[in-house]
């Protein structure tokens, strides 16, 4: 039988390797969805709030979630889905999950044309197209 200590040690292992999942910010190249209105970062912000009301896991095949926050002429568009390719069991949406998809807007210097931000397999994306 396992010693306790054992157990607490690949424990402790598993979870700082889940942490590790979490991808760096990619952006989006700046002329990607061609031309589009200004993004309002305090439109991107209650946008992104919405991902908290997802409520179950994300897993392969599973059709994305996305939503869409109208502003003007500019869609503000948010998607949850897996990673193509990714392998591993199904994973809960995030509680950081609005401030990933914010920083997605945020932490690109790419005049609003956002990105996305991988933790695991499910992936955390702003863009201002429903493309």
């Amino acid at each position: 039988m396992p010693s306790i200590s054992s157990i607490l040690t690949t424990l402790v292992v598993a979870q700082a390797a889940y942490v590790q999942a979490l991808g760096s910010q990619q952006c989006h190249g700046s002329t990607e969805f061609g031309t589009h209105g200004d993004v309002d970062a305090v439109y991107v912000a209650a946008g992104a709030k919405q991902c908290q009301g997802i409520g179950y896991n994300i897993e392969s095949g599973q059709d994305s979630t996305h939503w869409t926050v109208e502003q003007g002429e500019t869609p503000y568009h948010f998607v949850v889905s897996w990673v193509i390719g990714c392998e591993g069991d199904s994973q809960p949406v995030s509680s950081d999950c609005a401030e990933w998809l914010y920083n997605d807007y945020n932490n690109c210097n790419n005049g609003g044309a956002g990105g996305w931000i991988d933790d695991g397999c499910v992936r955390y994306e702003f863009k201002p197209t429903t493309d």
